[in-house]
C-alpha cells in the first residue's frame, strides 16, 4: 500500500508542466486528466468523480479565460448507474474554475484547482 501511495504521489509530483494537465475538484470531477488539441486548447477532462463513477466532460468551444464556456459531459455513479449532463464553467484563471451543471440524475454547482 505504502509503493501504491508512494507512486501516485510522484506521478503527481512529475507531472507538473508549461500547462495543467491534472485536475482536482469538487462534485463533477475529483481527480481528472485534461486532454488537449495539437494547437494547445484545452479539449476535454476525464476522471474520477466522488460518487464512484467517472466523468467525461467535453467544452463545446475554445475554452476563455473570464468568460463562461459551456459543455457537455456524460460518466457514471456508483460505477454502473449512467449520467449525462450540460453546464457552464468560468475560468477565473488558469488553475481555478467554478461552475455548475443541470443533469441527470443530479444537478450540481462545482469548482476545481488544476496543475
Amino acid at each position: 500500500m505504502k509503493k501504491l501511495f508512494l507512486s501516485v504521489v510522484l506521478l503527481v509530483c512529475f507531472s507538473f508542466a508549461a500547462r495543467p494537465t491534472m485536475e482536482i475538484g469538487a462534485f463533477e470531477t475529483l481527480l481528472g486528466w485534461k486532454q488537449y488539441t495539437p494547437g494547445g486548447q484545452l479539449e476535454s477532462i476525464m476522471g474520477v468523480n466522488w460518487m464512484m463513477g467517472f466523468t467525461y466532460k467535453r467544452y463545446f468551444g475554445r475554452l476563455q479565460v473570464k468568460t463562461i464556456n459551456p459543455y457537455w459531459m456524460i460518466g457514471t455513479v456508483a460505477v454502473v448507474v449512467p449520467m449525462a449532463g450540460i453546464g457552464l464553467d468560468y475560468v477565473i484563471d488558469q488553475n481555478w474554475t467554478v461552475g455548475g451543471a443541470f443533469g441527470l440524475p443530479l444537478t450540481n454547482l462545482h469548482a476545481s484547482y488544476s496543475f
